[in-house]
C-alpha cells in the first residue's frame, strides 16, 4: 500500500470521460495515484462512455466530462446517472458557473470539478467522493451561505430523529437508494423525509442540505 495519504484502497476500476485527449490522459495520469492498483477505462465521447459503462458494472468512480459530444450536457448526466446505479459520478468541466455546478449536484452527481482547479484539489476531490462524500466547490458553498445558523438551528428543531439522520445521511454524500437500503425503508419513503426536511429548512436543494448539515454539525 502506498503511504500517500489519498490512496483509498488497493484496486480499482475508474471511467474518464472526455473528448479532449490532453486532458483526458492528464486525468488518468491524476486518477492513478489514487490507489496501487487503478484500472481505467477511456472514453472519448458519449456513446463511448455509456459503452464503457455498460461493459464494467464494478467501476469504482465515473469522471465525465458535461459537454462531450453527443452527451447534450444535463439530458445526458440525467441518463448517465440512471444508468449508473450505485457508481459515484463527478463532474469536470471547464465551466465555473455557479449555476452548472448547482444544477450538476442537485442532478445527482458527487462532485463538480472546474478544469482550472489544480491536481492536489482534483486529487482531494476525489478521495472525498471515494470515501463516500460529496465534492462541493468552495465558491458554491460561501454564495449559498445565506441562512444564519441560529435560524437554522431553531428550525432543524422541528425535524423528527428519523429526519435528522436522513440529513446526516445526506450530509455523508449518501444517494436516497443507499439512505433506504442502510436504514431499511422504501426509496419513496426516503424521498418523502428528504421533501419534508426541505420544507422545514426552507431549502430546496441536496448540496445546500449538506451546508446545513454543516452548520448543526450532523457531517462528523
Amino acid at each position: 500500500m502506498r503511504t500517500n495519504e489519498l490512496t483509498i484502497t488497493d484496486s480499482m476500476n475508474i471511467l474518464i470521460a472526455d473528448d479532449h485527449a490532453l486532458y483526458r490522459s492528464a486525468l488518468v495520469q491524476v486518477v492513478q495515484q489514487l490507489a496501487d492498483q487503478v484500472s481505467v477505462m477511456e472514453a472519448h465521447n458519449w456513446q463511448s462512455a455509456l459503452d464503457q459503462l455498460a461493459a464494467h458494472p464494478d467501476l469504482s468512480l465515473a469522471v465525465l466530462d458535461l459537454n462531450m459530444p453527443g452527451m447534450e450536457s444535463f439530458d445526458g448526466l440525467a441518463t448517465f446517472l440512471e444508468l449508473a446505479h450505485f457508481t459515484p459520478v463527478v463532474i469536470v468541466s471547464g465551466s465555473e458557473s455557479l449555476q452548472d455546478m448547482r444544477r450538476v449536484l442537485d442532478a445527482g452527481a458527487m462532485g463538480y470539478i472546474a478544469k482550472s482547479e489544480t491536481t492536489p484539489i482534483l486529487l482531494s476531490a476525489l478521495a472525498l467522493v471515494l470515501s463516500g462524500g460529496i465534492y462541493i466547490p468552495p465558491r458554491l458553498i460561501q454564495n449559498n451561505a445565506t441562512s444564519q445558523p441560529v435560524a437554522l438551528v431553531a428550525s432543524s428543531s422541528n425535524l423528527t430523529p428519523r429526519q435528522l439522520e436522513v440529513l446526516q445521511a445526506i450530509a455523508h454524500g449518501k444517494s436516497n437508494k443507499q439512505i433506504a437500503q442502510e436504514m431499511g425503508l422504501s426509496v419513496a419513503t426516503v424521498k418523502a423525509h428528504v421533501s419534508a426536511i426541505f420544507k422545514t429548512l426552507n431549502i430546496s436543494k441536496r448540496f445546500e442540505a449538506i451546508h446545513a448539515a454543516n452548520h448543526l454539525g450532523l457531517n462528523e
